[in-house]
């Protein structure tokens, strides 16, 4: 995706029925994330102030620090990245571009309704039922079971297929 000589760090893996990625920026970097590898649903910015956009189109997608932002309506187009400062994003993806996903920052506790459901600890050390997670930890969830939730400022967030 970088194609100039400023740095950046990526790591990708791929889990269940999706995968997770987080991309580390220096300032000036640019890059394309073209249509064929395009597979981010979500993006969740920890720092910096990115900007990205759509490939040969005037559409601009805002991404704002610790806010979950959807990015589905542009899975079958090309992404361009240019960062003015330092950046660290999470990507939730598809492994299916057919396969739906909701998306949602949690921020109390919550029964499950949906048994393709997962739960996953996107910064920080929150509590869930009694088990204190760390950054990029995650859980299928059961449907009808009730999760406590005490986010100690951690970030979790609630992924379903559709």
């Amino acid at each position: 995706m970088n194609y100039n000589n400023l740095t950046s760090e990526g790591s990708y893996v791929k889990l269940d029925d999706f995968a997770l990625c987080n991309i580390k920026l220096d300032s000036g970097w640019v890059g394309v994330h073209p249509k064929i590898d395009n597979y981010g649903l979500y993006y969740y910015l920890y720092d910096g102030s990115p900007k990205l956009g759509v490939a040969f189109e005037t559409t601009l997608i805002n991404l704002t620090k610790g806010a979950l932002t959807s990015t589905k309506n542009y899975l079958d187009k090309s992404l361009l990245l240019e960062t003015s400062d330092s950046c660290d994003m999470f990507i939730f993806n598809t492994i299916d571009k057919t396969q739906d996903w909701t998306g949602s920052l949690v921020t109390k506790t919550f029964t499950c309704d949906n048994s393709n459901s997962y739960l996953i600890c996107i910064d920080g050390a929150p509590n869930v039922n009694s088990t204190t997670l760390q950054k990029y930890d995650y859980s299928k969830l059961t449907s009808g079971k009730q999760y406590s939730v005490t986010l100690n400022g951690g970030v979790l967030g609630l992924f379903t297929k559709v």
